[in-house]
């Protein structure tokens, strides 16, 4: 009874930096919930593509190289779940980086590479995601869900007790 309340048969389901860790936990939670049609972004497109074929031969995987960081690569990711799936029902931002770096000696092109994909990359997923599921579109009322998933690095101080 419980699980029908969270059943995603008949949904497409779009995860980006699902080729490993939590991206790859949420696919797999997914197809456990019904979905059997995944689309697989990672800018590890090996990788990406060997953890699609761990699903059951029901499920349709469009695995995919995407760069979040990256707004074409983005756009072109969503049209091609549009094209194959006819759209997306549920979009998780879920790609990041993480380094550990002191704040003191983080370097530059770094810190840029981690907004790209950390802000600018949630950014992009999560607009291509509401311009398919129907947002602003009168003749288009798919709807749907768009799931951010944050860290909590964003909640750990960067400099150490000791520099205090």
């Amino acid at each position: 009874m419980m699980m029908s309340l969270f059943s995603l048969a008949g949904k497409v389901c779009l995860v980006t930096g699902a080729g490993r860790g939590i991206g790859l936990e949420f696919c797999r939670a997914f197809v456990e919930a019904g979905c059997r049609q995944l689309v697989m972004l990672d800018v590890l497109e090996d990788e990406v593509k060997a953890s699609a074929l761990e699903f059951p031969q029901d499920v349709e995987v469009l695995p995919l190289r995407c760069d979040v960081s990256d707004e074409e690569s983005v756009k072109k990711a969503f049209g091609q779940a549009k094209s194959i799936f006819g759209g997306v029902d549920v979009a998780v931002a879920c790609a990041g980086l993480c380094e550990n770096y002191s704040a003191l000696e983080y370097p530059a092109e770094r810190v840029r590479l981690l907004m790209e994909v950390n802000v600018m990359g949630v950014l992009f997923t999560a607009r291509e995601a509401a311009k398919i599921m129907g947002a602003g579109d009168p003749n288009n009322n798919r709807g749907g869900s768009i799931i951010v998933v944050a860290s909590i690095s964003a909640n750990v101080s960067l400099f150490s007790s000791s520099f205090i």
